[in-house]
């Protein structure tokens, strides 16, 4: 792991505390101390940086555990492991980078964006959306999606959410209050995340709406301020056929106003040929009343040969006796660069997601590096407990791998279902022994989520108590039976293991084991917070079960 040979330093603990960096020593000697005056019970666990022989940094995770004392209670034997983790380091840092960057990305963005959590309290915001509402950045994070919205439109606005909630996303405008009271309104764009977050992208187009509530007052008033908002005009007569289309339509594509036709054809000649489905069938649906607004987002043409990301909105203003459209005015909205920044924004969070499954994918084949290694080194090994030694330290990285395995496959990498892990757990448990098929397992598993902090050390737990069970429980015996459950009853979780074997002598407690096995598990479980307890009777077998809050 360091770059030596085994006779390059000498085998004695000084010798390798001269690897580790001189920063981090104190550390490890709090940790070291603090383990020993609490007898064990506060775990030795550290992240320490060790000097490579090649003048590299070595970034090592330390767990170890006392398990021997003298009569004096000093500690004379200690026994642990170190796992590199360096090149999980080395993500890390390329993915803090990476939310730096989304974060710059955020904060310079024009539209305000919001990030909320799945009941819709917001967990950060940018620059713009603190600039459009008046709120600070501190004063957001303690509000609700419905605290900026009048008391009239909070149910249109609980509408949006439950939308988005429903399809994964969702856009249209609805009010808002700025700190000051003032009544704004806004464009709003919002799409569910993969962790079930929200992030929603809002245009402050308070001036729009004030403009539309102009237009039906007056026609005149109407022109002159749609002159003035930089937004570009068309009126469509279908009697003629004629589209009339204002200078700001032409500039917003690089013509001047001379070079507009006033026909159909050509508004229709420059759309992208890759959205022209898209936009037909949403004209279509307005004009059959399945959507009662006529508003799309698409790419047409300059007249430089580039594409321009614009936004159109329409609304029929004249229907004939029988309901049929006579005319149709709307806008064309230059959007293309407030679209490029949504774009590297959600380029930003697939890129988050996907150094999130190189972690685990990383951390995996790591794991099963050193299972290989482990097995290799058994194989060198004649003496049968020092075989049996690294078997199960083998098996005990396997059920960590497993762990990582299953999240880097999952959509989810913050928790993942107890059935599904404890399933397959149990049954590559069982396939490392030969006598495994004479066994009946039975699996009586809930299926519910736990994080992935706790569910490491609940891997390994089971793990242990199987290979125990495996081990010692059917000796000079043909048959036995193995049942596996995992209940989750009101925040309260039960992980029970049981076997009708020949139970534990009787002069073997769980908390006096002398085994290195049950030492673990008690320790595994303190870190949990879980509580442990054995239930046993003649010839019924061992029960040990498992308890800790949700």
């Amino acid at each position: 792991m360091f770059g030596y040979e085994d006779n390059e330093l000498e085998n004695r603990a000084e010798s390798w505390q001269k690897l580790i960096f001189a920063e981090d020593l104190p550390s490890v000697y709090e940790k070291y101390n603090m383990h020993v005056a609490s007898k064990g019970s506060e775990p030795f666990y550290n992240e320490v940086r060790y000097h490579h022989k090649n003048g590299s940094t070595v970034w090592v995770i330390c767990t170890g555990k006392v398990i021997e004392w003298d009569q004096q209670g000093n500690a004379q034997r200690m026994i642990g492991c170190h796992i590199d983790i360096t090149r999980l380091k080395l993500v890390e840092q390329e993915l803090r980078k990476s939310k730096d960057r989304f974060r710059s990305y955020i904060d310079n963005a024009p539209d305000g964006i919001f990030l909320a959590d799945v009941n819709g309290k917001y967990l950060e915001v940018n620059r713009a959306a603190c600039e459009m509402t008046g709120y600070s950045e501190q004063d957001l994070l303690t509000k609700h999606i419905v605290d900026l919205i009048p008391e009239a439109d909070i149910p249109l606005a609980v509408a949006h959410f439950e939308e988005v909630k429903r399809i994964g996303k969702a856009s249209g405008d609805i009010a808002f209050l700025k700190k000051s009271g003032q009544q704004g309104f806004w464009s709003i764009s919002a799409v569910r995340l993969s962790d079930g977050m929200f992030l929603g992208f809002t245009k402050d187009i308070t001036e729009k709406k004030h403009t539309e509530r102009m237009l039906r007052e007056k026609e005149e008033q109407y022109r002159f301020a749609l002159e003035g908002s930089n937004l570009g005009e068309w009126d469509w007569d279908f009697k003629t056929g004629k589209v009339l289309r204002n200078a700001r339509w032409a500039e917003m594509l690089g013509y001047s106003p001379e070079e507009i036709e006033g026909t159909l054809q050509q508004g229709i000649e420059l759309r992208h040929p890759d959205d022209i489905a898209s936009i037909d069938q949403v004209v279509a649906d307005y004009f059959t009343g399945k959507i009662d607004h006529y508003s799309i987002e698409y790419r047409m043409r300059t007249k430089a040969g580039t594409y321009k990301w614009i936004r159109d909105c329409g609304k029929i203003m004249v229907r004939d006796a029988e309901g049929r459209p006579l005319r149709l005015c709307g806008t064309h909205e230059d959007i293309d660069e407030r679209r490029k920044s949504r774009e590297k924004i959600e380029a930003l969070l697939a890129e988050k997601e996907l150094l999130l499954k190189e972690v685990h994918h990383r951390t995996k084949n790591n794991m099963n590096t050193i299972r290989s290694l482990l097995s290799l080194q058994e194989d060198t090994l004649r003496e049968p407990a020092a075989k049996i030694a690294l078997q199960d330290a083998a098996n005990r990285i396997g059920s960590m791998s497993l762990l990582y395995d299953k999240l880097y496959r999952s959509s989810d990498y913050k928790e993942y279902s107890v059935k599904e892990y404890l399933s397959a757990l149990t049954d590559e448990v069982l396939e490392n022994f030969p006598n495994s098929r004479m066994i009946t397992v039975s699996k009586k598993l809930q299926d519910f989520a736990l994080d992935a902090k706790r569910l490491q050390p609940l891997g390994i737990i089971v793990n242990e108590l199987l290979t125990n069970i495996m081990k010692y429980a059917f000796r000079g015996r043909q048959k036995g039976a193995i049942e596996v459950s995992a209940a989750n009853t009101k925040g309260q979780v039960l992980i029970a293991i049981q076997d009708d074997g020949v139970g534990l002598p009787e002069n073997v407690s769980l908390h006096d084991s002398p085994g290195f096995g049950l030492q673990l598990v008690l320790a595994l479980a303190e870190q949990m917070a879980a509580a442990v307890r054995l239930e046993q009777s003649a010839g019924a077998g061992t029960r040990i079960v498992l308890v800790f809050a949700e």
